[in-house]
């Protein structure tokens, strides 16, 4: 297994396939901060799903028919061919962006399946849905 350190934010643009080498997660940068007694603390705790929710990049939590989304994990491309119900993915992948594809996640910014315990990738789609509607919202992350 290639380990390779946490660097810059990439571009979406910027992200190529030979980026997706896992790495442990032990990495601090990736980490929540923790109290004196070992609890995880987080910005986006309040939210649904939100202590689950670690991403690289600032992000603000992500809104559905008015209300915040709750957050179910990362997602790569095996489990977006599922959420996809066997279609085209890419289109999947824009229509479900939370920015509305500008730019848009393309597949080569996609690992090929989430991460397994103790493993990372240097790109992410993390998986909202909808608290109202059930819509799935797709928010891309780099470190």
């Amino acid at each position: 297994m290639t380990v390779r350190p946490r660097g810059s934010a990439r571009s979406r643009s910027g992200v190529i396939r030979e980026h997706w080498r896992s790495r442990p997660t032990s990495v601090l940068a990736s980490r929540p901060f923790l109290t004196g007694n070992g609890t995880p603390v987080s910005e986006y705790v309040d939210y649904p799903g939100g202590d689950k929710f670690e991403p690289w990049q600032d992000h603000e939590w992500p809104l559905h028919c008015d209300v915040p989304a709750t957050y179910l994990g990362e997602v790569g491309e095996r489990e977006l061919a599922v959420l996809a119900d066997g279609g085209d993915i890419e289109a999947f992948l824009r229509d479900h962006d939370v920015f509305g594809g500008n730019p848009p996640i393309t597949l080569d910014m996609v690992p090929p399946h989430a991460p397994a315990e103790g493993e990372a990738w240097d790109s992410t789609v993390h998986h909202f849905r909808c608290t109202n509607c059930g819509r799935d919202l797709l928010l891309w992350d780099a470190n």
